[in-house]
């Protein structure tokens, strides 16, 4: 994922619109909404489409429409938002940004120069300030700490926000990506672009954590509480081998694979080695977890839940699909082994103590 412009799910958008033909010079005061008057030399009697960018990639086509003989059309959104545009006309096309609040904004080009931000536009500055910095990038890979800069320092969040998301990798930067997403949100709430944008961040996070889950890596930290509320952190267990067991009360495997649990605890418990264990029971279930521990005699204090079932946070980051799941972690807290085999924990753990 070197360029993130595959964007997923973005919420549809539905915007009141009229069209009319441009009418020479306008009263501000009297625009409901924003008013956006083109005038595309080379462009007369050609069809239009002015569309709204989505973060999947994929447009809502908020009005269309014919440029009269000079070339000039009016397009009159009701219902303004931020985001980003495009007017196109056949396979040239104008993209800028809007933050919602402009009135009157007027955009000029010759069509056959159209595209790569060749043109003039007037009444917003976040329009301005999105056509200059592409214009100036163009397709070329800018250097990160260059967009960063660009970005800390614009007055344009919908720009600051789309080339954060087109120009820097978020599986290298994934922080800085939470910290645009965050000041964006702040913004604009309940914005259709920050929602979207949270699950791009979620789905990377997600996917760099499963990277890390291999043996040698450091094991991804987990902080749940105990039935009688006590967080427990796997990584306090720093310095004992660790066997991380994802289990259930309800599942009828993880529950035959006890007694082998309880049978090297018992051994090895003395020589440096704990289990922690992480049940995928969910609410309404914790008595039914309690009883299971004290049932199956799981005597290791570690027994940690956040109640939500398969929707387990660290059950997730650990790519867990199915249980009895485990993972061995080394007195360093790396990994050792994932999912062993059952007659191949113990002779795993000797190497370990």
């Amino acid at each position: 994922m070197k360029r993130l412009f595959y964007f997923l799910l973005a919420l549809p958008m539905i915007a009141v619109f009229m069209q009319c033909g441009s009418s020479g010079s306008t009263n501000v005061a009297n625009i409901v909404g924003t008013q956006i008057d083109v005038n595309i030399t080379n462009g007369e009697n050609l069809k239009y489409f002015f569309d709204k960018i989505l973060l999947n990639n994929t447009t809502n086509v908020i009005s269309s429409g014919d440029l009269d003989k000079k070339g000039s059309a009016s397009i009159s959104i009701e219902n303004p938002e931020h985001g980003i545009y495009r007017l196109r006309i056949g396979a040239k096309s104008a993209v800028f940004a809007l933050n919602g609040s402009e009135k009157l904004v007027t955009l000029s080009a010759d069509l056959s120069t159209l595209q790569n931000y060749n043109f003039e536009i007037t009444g917003s500055s976040d329009a301005v300030i999105f056509r200059d910095f592409h214009k100036k990038a163009g397709a070329k890979v800018i250097d990160p700490a260059v967009v960063k800069s660009f970005v800390d320092t614009t007055s344009s969040l919908v720009t600051a926000m789309f080339a954060t998301i087109t120009r820097i990798n978020p599986e290298t930067d994934i922080q800085y990506h939470k910290n645009i997403s965050q000041k964006f949100g702040n913004t604009f709430p309940g914005s259709p672009y920050q929602k979207d944008y949270q699950m791009i961040i979620a789905q990377v996070d997600a996917k760099l954590k499963l990277q890390r889950v291999k043996v040698g890596e450091v094991a991804l930290d987990i902080d749940l509480p105990s039935p009688v509320g006590k967080n427990y952190k796997l990584s306090d267990l720093k310095g004992q081998v660790v066997l991380v067991d994802f289990w259930a009360s309800w599942c009828r495997p993880c529950r035959y694979n006890n007694p082998l649990l309880v049978d090297l605890y018992s051994r090895y418990k003395d020589q440096g080695f704990t289990i922690y264990s992480v049940s995928l029971d969910k609410a309404g279930q914790k008595e039914r977890w309690e009883k299971a521990i004290v049932d199956d005699k799981l005597t290791w204090p570690y027994h940690v839940s956040d109640l939500k079932g398969w929707a387990c946070v660290p059950a997730k980051e650990y790519g867990v699909r199915g249980i009895p799941y485990t993972v061995l972690v080394d007195k360093e807290g790396k990994i050792a082994a994932i999912n062993p085999k059952k007659n191949m924990i113990e002779s795993e753990l000797k190497k370990l103590l």
